[in-house]
C-alpha cells in the first residue's frame, strides 16, 4: 500500500520538475534571442543548429541561475528582476564566455548589466511579456519603441562589420528567430506560472557554474575572475535585503489576450527594416559608444538605487 500511495507523489514530482524546466528552457530561448540575435542584428557567422543548440541550453541554464537567485533569497519586484539580471549576465559574460575581463573594469558594466541585465531580462524578457497584460496602445508604443532602439543600435556594425548580409539574410536571422519569443510566452502560459525549485536543484545548478569558474580560474589564474565570483555574492545579499514570502511567479495571459504576444514581432521587423536601410544608405553611423555609456549609466543606477535601498531595509 505504501509503495502504490509513493507512485503518484513521485510521478507528480516528477511533472513538476519538467515543468518548470520546460519553463526554463523558454526564457532560455528569449534570452538568447536578446542577448544575441537582437545584440549581432545579422548572424556574425552561418548559423548552425549545433551551435544555436548550445547557446540556447547555456541561455536556459543562466536564466535557471538567475530564477534560483530570487528563489533563494525570496526578493520579488522589479528591481530584483534587473539584479538577478545582472548575476544572469556576469555569469554569460564571466564565466560561459570570459569576454567580462577583456576591458576590465568597464566590461563588467558592460554588456553584463547594460545589456544582459537591463535590455534583454528587464525589457525583452519582463517587459515584453508584462505587456500583453497593458492597455493595446501602451504594448504597441513600448514594442516599437523597443524596434527603434535596436534599429538605432544597429547602425554601428558598418564599421566593425564590413561584411554585413543582404536584408532577406537579415530578416530572416531576426523575424524568423524572433518567433522564439511569442511561441515562448504562449508556452509559457500553458504551464503552472509559479515556480518552486528544490534544494538540489539550486545545489546542482550553483554547483555546475562554481566548478566551471573553478576550472577557469585554474587553467589561467587571474585576479580578475574574483570579481564575478565578488559581484554574485554583494548582489545576493542585495536580493535578500528585497526577500518576501511569494513564490517566484512567472504571470499568465488571459486566453482572450494571447494572440498579443505575436505582436512582439513588430520588434524584429522594425530592426531589420532599419538596420538594412540604414546600412544601405548611411553605411555606417557610431551609434555604439553613446548607446553603450547611457545603458551602462542606467543600469549602475538601478544598481546603485538597489545598494542604497538594500543598506536602508530593516531586517
Amino acid at each position: 500500500m505504501a509503495g502504490s500511495a509513493a507512485a503518484p507523489a513521485i510521478g507528480n514530482r516528477l511533472i513538476g520538475l519538467g515543468q518548470r524546466w520546460l519553463s526554463i528552457a523558454m526564457l532560455g530561448a528569449i534570452g538568447m534571442y536578446g542577448s544575441e540575435m537582437l545584440f549581432w542584428s545579422a548572424p556574425p557567422s552561418p548559423v548552425l543548429a549545433g551551435e544555436l543548440a548550445q547557446t540556447w541550453l547555456a541561455y536556459a541554464l543562466v536564466s535557471a541561475a538567475a530564477l534560483m537567485a530570487m528563489a533563494a533569497t525570496g526578493a520579488r519586484g522589479w528591481l530584483a528582476v534587473f539584479l538577478a539580471g545582472c548575476i544572469y549576465g556576469w555569469l554569460i559574460e564571466g564565466v560561459v564566455v570570459q569576454t567580462v575581463y577583456d576591458v576590465f573594469p568597464y566590461t563588467l558594466v558592460f554588456t553584463g548589466m547594460s545589456w544582459h541585465a537591463l535590455l534583454t531580462v528587464l525589457l525583452v524578457g519582463l517587459g515584453v511579456r508584462s505587456s500583453v497584460n497593458w492597455s493595446l496602445p501602451r504594448q504597441l508604443l513600448f514594442l516599437l519603441g523597443l524596434g527603434l532602439f535596436f534599429g538605432l543600435w544597429a547602425q554601428y556594425w558598418p564599421i566593425e562589420r564590413p561584411d554585413l548580409p543582404q536584408p532577406m539574410t537579415v530578416a530572416l536571422y531576426l523575424i524568423g528567430l524572433g518567433l522564439c519569443v511569442p511561441l515562448a510566452n504562449l508556452l509559457l502560459d500553458a504551464q503552472p506560472s509559479r515556480l518552486v525549485f528544490t534544494r538540489w536543484e539550486i545545489i546542482s545548478v550553483g554547483g555546475l557554474f562554481s566548478a566551471l569558474w573553478v576550472l577557469q580560474l585554474l587553467d589561467a589564474p587571474d585576479w580578475r575572475r574574483l570579481s564575478v565570483p565578488l559581484l554574485v555574492v554583494v548582489t545576493l545579499w542585495l536580493l535578500r535585503r528585497r526577500r518576501n514570502s511569494r513564490d517566484i511567479d512567472l504571470g499568465t495571459t488571459p486566453m482572450s489576450a494571447r494572440w498579443r504576444h505575436w505582436l512582439f514581432l513588430l520588434v524584429p521587423v522594425l530592426t531589420a527594416m532599419l538596420a538594412s536601410l540604414g546600412w544601405s544608405t548611411l553605411g555606417g553611423v557610431e551609434t555604439n559608444w553613446p548607446i553603450a555609456i547611457a545603458t551602462s549609466l542606467l543600469a549602475l543606477g538601478l544598481f546603485g538605487t538597489a545598494c542604497v535601498t538594500g543598506v536602508a531595509a530593516k531586517r
